[in-house]
């Protein structure tokens, strides 16, 4: 990913393509770490925040799986993944707030 860093025009979704394969296999600390890079020089990457907070849902880390999925859904409201995976997230939430 370094060397990625200097090129014009940046293929997101190949870049994205190794989280979505270590999610698959339950690698979900992996996949954080990989989006995280590509969010280190693409913060406004929708499809890199998205997958992210699917990462977050999957660490149990809600609240902050909740801000990137939000943040993926105003630049692409119709993904459905995404839609699901948010209200996974506020849910989960929710009954974290109330046992607290």
């Amino acid at each position: 990913l370094d060397g990625v860093r200097h090129l014009g025009l940046i293929n997101i979704h190949g870049l994205v393509a190794p989280a979505d394969t270590m999610l698959g296999r339950g690698d979900a600390r992996g996949a954080e770490r990989h989006l995280l890079k590509i969010l280190g020089w693409a913060p406004d990457s929708a499809e890199a925040q998205g997958r992210l907070g699917l990462a977050e849902l999957r660490l149990g880390r809600f609240a902050a799986a909740v801000r990137h999925l939000e943040f993926a859904l105003r630049v692409a409201p119709d993904h459905p993944e995404y839609r699901r995976a948010l209200t996974q997230a506020r849910a989960r939430t929710s009954r974290t707030a109330r046992r607290t």
